[in-house]
């Protein structure tokens, strides 16, 4: 019978730890983002956006980067379609960048590179690719499915 019982709070700690821990430390760590409606609106567009989008860039050898490109190209369309200062977008990037890179040190290096990096990297210009993609002009997606076969990376990272 005790076996059963060891058992039983075996499955309810990892249940805990595994489940439900990471998601209260990440309600906790994003409680700010939530009470600016700017922010919170940025922060659900973008993750719509790359829900939409991932499973174009599944089997792309370039994942994380492909993610950073569709972050800051949904980024861009929320501050232009909501009238949102830019600065809003350096605050909430770390926060949708989290899952992809890990390290605080990474997401601030992504976030300098796209915001003061060569304008004609090849990450600037999938950025603007996936923007066209999101806007609907013709012809995009074709370039969108260029983009999730390429490899390609960002410097430094």
């Amino acid at each position: 019978m005790t076996i059963i019982w060891f058992l039983i709070l075996g499955i309810i700690v990892f249940f805990v730890f595994k489940l439900l821990l990471p998601s209260i430390f990440h309600t906790i760590k994003t409680a700010h983002v939530r009470k600016d409606h700017e922010l919170w609106l940025m922060y659900v567009k973008v993750n719509e956006i790359w829900r939409a989008l991932k499973d174009n860039f599944n089997n792309s050898s370039s994942y994380r980067t492909c993610a950073a490109a569709v972050i800051f190209a949904a980024l861009e369309k929320c501050v232009e379609d909501y009238n949102i200062p830019r600065n809003k977008l350096t605050e909430i990037a770390p926060y949708v960048l989290e899952p992809f890179f890990q390290k605080r040190n990474d997401r601030q290096k992504i976030i300098d590179y796209y915001l003061h990096g060569n304008v004609s990297s090849a990450f600037h210009q999938s950025v603007l690719h996936v923007k066209e993609y999101l806007q609907g002009k013709p012809y995009s997606e074709r370039v969108l499915h260029d983009l999730s076969i390429t490899s390609w990376d960002i410097t430094g990272v």
